[in-house]
This record gives structure tokens, C-alpha cells and sequence, in this order.
């Protein structure tokens, strides 16, 4: 693991608007190990460690785990993507949930409808598509224990 795993594990628990406590609670490590992560006191822990950190952020392993260097995209294709990447990184908030709650068979068909989008390049309808599904998916693996489990069963 890199020396640099905490100053990442920092920045993106920043930038998700978690506190140390938050992020420790949701995760399942211990409020301890993640100061001493990110605080320089440890530069390692173990890859099981670092995989539910980076589940919890809702990011790759290997973001976390190694440097990464990347080329920004342009002005336009930032505010273009701005809606999808908002709802990526977004913590989710309770006051901003559907009228209805979302259901297994209701997620599974708007992805269902929205995969083709992807192998078209469809990404002006992908925009539009993508935050209110990654939204209710979010809600269902927040409100179902069981979510995750669900989400690998046959539909039907």
C-alpha cells in the first residue's frame, strides 16, 4: 500500500462530506485505524482494509490504494457529465427521496432500458437517465439490508 493511501483516504472522505466517525460507522473500521490512516501514523493496512474503505466511498480499490494520474476533461464535457457525476459522488439525502419508494422490478427495468444507451452512445439521454437511477438504487441497498444479496438473484 502506498504512503499516500491516507492523504486519498482524506480527500475522499472530504469530498463525500463524511467525518472520520461517518465513515468508520458505515464502514465497519475502526474510527482509530482511519485516523491513523490519515494522519500518516500507519501508510499500510491490509487489501480486505481497504476494499470496504473504498466500497463505503463508493470508489475503486485501486483508487485508494494507488496514485492516479489523469487528464481532466474539457469545460463542456465537465458541465456536460455534471448531473451524472453529482450523483455518483453525492451523499445521499433523505429530504430528496422519490415521492414513492423504488422497488427491485422498477430498478431492474430502467436498467434494463438505459444499458442500450450505453452500447448507442447515447450519453445526452444517459445524463438524464443515470442520476435518478443510481438515486433510487441507492435507496433500496440503504433501506434493505438484503439489497446487496438481491441485486445477484435472478429477476422474477
Amino acid at each position: 500500500m502506498s504512503a499516500n493511501l491516507g492523504e486519498r483516504l482524506r480527500e475522499t472522505r472530504k469530498r463525500r462530506g463524511l467525518s472520520q466517525r461517518e465513515l468508520s460507522e458505515r464502514s465497519g473500521i475502526s474510527l482509530s485505524l482511519i485516523r491513523k490512516l490519515e494522519q500518516g501514523k500507519r501508510n499500510n493496512t491490509r487489501l480486505e482494509t481497504a476494499r470496504q474503505l473504498a466500497h463505503t466511498l463508493k470508489i475503486p480499490t485501486t483508487r485508494l490504494i494507488t496514485a492516479h494520474t489523469e487528464t481532466p476533461a474539457d469545460p463542456d464535457t465537465e458541465n456536460h457529465w455534471a448531473p451524472v457525476h453529482a450523483a455518483l459522488t453525492a451523499t445521499p439525502d433523505p429530504s430528496t427521496a422519490p415521492p414513492e419508494t423504488p422497488t427491485y422490478d422498477g430498478v431492474r427495468d430502467a436498467l434494463e432500458a438505459a444499458t442500450p444507451l450505453f452500447s448507442t452512445d447515447d450519453f445526452d439521454t444517459l445524463t438524464t437517465v443515470l442520476p435518478p437511477l443510481l438515486r433510487d438504487t441507492e435507496t433500496l441497498t440503504e433501506t434493505d439490508p438484503c439489497a446487496h444479496a438481491s441485486w445477484n438473484s435472478p429477476a422474477g
